[in-house]
């Protein structure tokens, strides 16, 4: 029985089917997978950088925690009074 492993694309995160992609090797040693020549180009010809990248799944994550941390305040609106609390606040003035 023959298990492979699919992998992702070190720049945009895609996945990658088996027998498709490039794989990149540095010279410390580091092994990098590239889905397309489009990743491979813009990650060691052009040094860029995947959270900057538009199309990239690590973009898209920063956008989206960005954007829950920054929520609209709440307004809190004050509550109307109860008639008890009418009533007793009343009883107590007199």
């Amino acid at each position: 029985m023959i298990i492979l492993a699919i992998k992702t694309c070190g720049f945009c995160g895609s996945n990658i089917e088996p027998g498709t992609g490039t794989i990149y090797v540095r010279r410390s040693g580091n092994i990098v997978d590239f889905c397309s020549r489009k990743c491979r180009v813009n990650m060691i010809n052009l040094k860029r950088v995947p959270r900057r990248t538009k199309w990239t799944k690590e973009y898209h994550t920063i956008k989206a925690m960005r954007k829950d941390s920054i929520k609209p305040p709440v307004e809190k609106v004050p509550a109307e009074p109860s008639p008890e609390s009418i009533q007793e606040s009343a009883a107590n003035s007199e």
